[in-house]
């Protein structure tokens, strides 16, 4: 690669890097990973046109200058693929020579063969530039190898579970990167520049031991951050996560079918939505909510909470890692959570867990995918629902590898400072008693937030709206209806949730559905009021448990229910053992 180039040609940041790797750090070889698969804009002459990763190579290598060269050399390009070894088109004339040494060297070669016939060129061009600047005063041209599918070449597995060919390939390319004699040195670096590129979409799908290799150099090529032009402005921010080529197919598929296949704002967001799913097998959804806080019913304590945690996150020197939302099932914590989300702007993006099912094997993979997608989000929060079962604990034996691999590199990922108030990480769960303490401890997801059942203001704005909900259906309570009505919702024992509000009008609307146009009776709804059962009533020692755990760990006094606060921590303590070997002799 050239300590510079072509005025005429503007090229992608990432080549600049590998520039720098090859220049400047004298790389023999250098993995190129990531979106390898993308269109890439290439400027010259003050236009701009998308090209392949091929084309794009070609072009600067093509375009290379180093400081000894006369004006119009450039590295000769090999391109090693599926089908064979390859003269790149832009230096095919002026190497008949090199052409003819590939035709004679690669016949019959298998891809991994390939690799003794890659070792056998460079000794060669090493071997001619030796005589050809001895004898005749000449420079020989710098040879740039590009190896496509490297991870089939030098897969991730361990040398007992390699083919003989595979063996074969790791043998002559790791002899090759370490003869000295061959590549540049701090003194000889203008007179050997040769360099072997490694195409690999995933680095964990490349084996390891290529990173051990003397002066091998990794270069990540990310995804795009803007649509370059391609996308109108108002649909950038909707495209994070897009690549050129997908932001370039919906725009085709709107010239060609404006019908069926308009560029609007949804069409955008499916886009990413399914790239999503297609890159990270469902393991990872984006979720744009359409609900903000406003929309949020009581909260009359935690709303304020949020809004002073948000400004936190946003101060990168102040910001929580991340946070562990807890509360009995129904009460509203995962609604609640995306609509602060969507009220700070942060994209929501929701992680599911175990590894195991889908993924054993490939946990490395769908983690470099994810934090790839991750970085080009902007303001991210990741939500985690029932993290208690998401994350295997790194410390139990009986932990499956891929879920306690998985759980390892996402506490790596909170750790890590670039992401400090970039990305916030919430842990909903009914069960914190059950989460690994490395995602809880001090540093990682340290906050704890209660969400329990309304209890004083909170549920006469719950009871309110429950009201209102139902006039809009066109059912009007009596007054007495409406204290029968209100005294069941607040009934200790069995008080409703956040959900069985929600639950009653349903289900009320539905009931009287049924018996006035199915049955074609009256219908007794004092009865019916009677006899309906909340969530407590069906599974009331697990949402006791969920919510002692809740409060137990409450960071702020005052998000604790009013029926708690008298309980002093040995009380809480003792009733949680009682409920746990409740709940465990009735399973």
């Amino acid at each position: 690669m050239p300590k510079k180039t072509s005025d005429a040609v503007m090229i992608p940041g990432f080549v600049e890097k590998l520039a720098h790797a090859h220049y400047v750090r004298l790389a023999r070889c250098v993995v190129l990973t990531g979106n390898i698969y993308d269109l890439f804009p290439l400027s010259e002459g003050g236009k701009t046109r998308f090209v392949g990763l091929d084309e794009l190579m070609e072009k600067v290598l093509h375009s290379a200058k180093y400081l000894c060269e006369p004006a119009d050399e450039q590295f000769i390009v090999v391109k090693v693929k599926s089908d064979g070894i390859h003269l790149a088109s832009y230096g095919e004339n002026a190497n008949a020579s090199v052409q003819r040494m590939i035709e004679s060297k690669s016949k019959n070669a298998s891809s991994p063969g390939n690799i003794q016939v890659v070792s056998n060129l460079i000794q060669d061009i090493a071997r001619a530039r030796n005589i050809v600047s001895a004898v005749q005063n000449q420079y020989v041209r710098p040879l740039c190898v590009i190896i496509d599918h490297a991870e089939t070449i030098f897969p991730n597995v361990e040398a007992g579970r390699m083919n003989t060919q595979q063996v074969e390939a790791w043998k002559w390319f790791s002899d090759l990167i370490r003869r000295e004699d061959l590549w540049a040195s701090a003194e000889t670096a203008d007179q050997r520049p040769d360099l072997i590129i490694l195409l690999s979409p995933t680095i964990s799908e490349i084996n390891p031991k290529i990173f051990t290799l003397p002066k091998v150099e990794l270069v990540e090529i990310p995804l795009p951050n803007s649509s370059h032009g391609i996308l109108p402005p108002e649909f950038e921010e909707d495209a994070r996560g897009l690549t050129l080529r997908a932001m370039d197919d919906l725009v085709t598929a709107s010239k060609r079918d404006p019908i069926n296949s308009p560029l609007t704002r949804e069409t955008v967001v499916a886009e990413v939505t399914k790239r999503l799913v297609l890159e990270l097998r469902g393991t990872v959804k984006l979720v744009r909510p359409e609900h903000t806080m406003a929309d949020l019913v009581g909260w009359s304590k935690l709303k304020p909470r949020l809004s002073h945690l948000a400004r936190r996150i946003d101060n990168s020197r102040r910001a929580p890692v991340g946070m562990v939302v807890t509360g009995p099932n129904g009460a509203g914590k995962t609604f609640g959570i995306e609509a602060w989300a969507a009220e700070m702007g942060r994209t929501v993006l929701t992680l599911a867990g175990g590894m195991k099912s889908k993924w054993y094997g490939e946990t490395g993979i769908f983690l470099e995918t994810f934090e790839r997608m991750l970085s080009v989000y902007g303001r991210t929060c990741v939500v985690v629902d029932e993290a208690h079962k998401a994350f295997g604990s790194i410390q139990d034996p009986d932990t499956y590898q891929a879920d306690a691999e998985y759980a390892r590199h996402i506490i790596q990922m909170m750790s890590n400072p670039k992401y400090r108030s970039k990305v916030f990480w919430v842990l909903i769960t009914t069960r914190p008693d059950l989460l690994d303490p490395d995602f809880k401890r001090s540093g990682r997801c340290s906050v704890f937030l209660p969400v329990c059942d309304p209890e004083g203001e909170d549920f006469d704005a719950f009871f309110d709206w429950m009201i209102e909900i139902l006039v809009k259906e066109g059912i009007t309570l009596t007054e007495d209806t409406k204290v029968c009505l209100r005294e069941k919702a607040k009934k200790e024992k069995y008080a409703f949730s956040a959900g069985d509000f929600r639950r009653f009008i349903d289900e009320l609307v539905g009931e009287l559905d049924y018996w006035q146009n199915e049955v074609k009776s009256s219908f007794d709804m004092p009865e019916f009021i009677r006899a309906w059962k909340p969530s407590a009533a069906r599974i009331g020692p697990e949402r006791r448990l969920h919510t002692l755990l809740a409060v137990k760990d409450a960071d702020w006094r005052e998000l604790v229910p009013a029926s708690f606060r008298d309980m002093n921590e040995r009380q809480i303590e003792m009733e949680i053992s009682k409920l746990k070997l409740l709940i465990d002799m009735s399973n």
